[in-house]
């Protein structure tokens, strides 16, 4: 089972989030959804206190703002981490810029300026570059 967890700071975000998932998921989930409307957690209090309350055998830590395109994408999560158990992160993320080296996501004014990176044409976002 999977454990979608995540940090609400929008009710109507979520709801739309919710009807999407159940259109799109393909496999059985529960939601474990931390009220953050009141900025009582950070990102990352909010995301443990959700690992902590979680009952599946994997954790999916998302934004309330996704939506998700591919159909029965579970399973494909599901059966990824069974096949490569070495793998214990798998990350997704939407972007129009691409990045020549990984870099990491943080808090903070220059957040914006990570990496070296370019503008991507529509469709190019889903290719690396080296």
């Amino acid at each position: 089972m999977l454990s979608l967890i995540v940090c609400s700071t929008h009710p109507l975000l979520s709801a739309e989030l919710r009807q999407n998932v159940a259109q799109t998921i393909g496999a059985e989930y529960e939601w474990v959804t931390i009220d953050n409307s009141a900025n009582r957690y950070s990102i990352f209090e909010a995301y443990n206190e959700g690992a902590r309350r979680a009952q599946g055998s994997y954790l999916v830590f998302m934004h309330e703002d996704v939506a998700f395109l591919t159909q029965d994408w579970g399973p494909k999560v599901i059966r990824h981490l069974e096949t490569l158990p070495s793998v214990g992160v798998l990350g997704v993320a939407g972007n129009r810029e691409l990045h020549r080296v990984p870099v990491g996501a943080w808090e903070g004014k220059d957040a914006n300026k990570a990496g070296d990176a370019q503008k991507a044409e529509p469709g190019e976002h889903d290719r690396a570059e080296g």
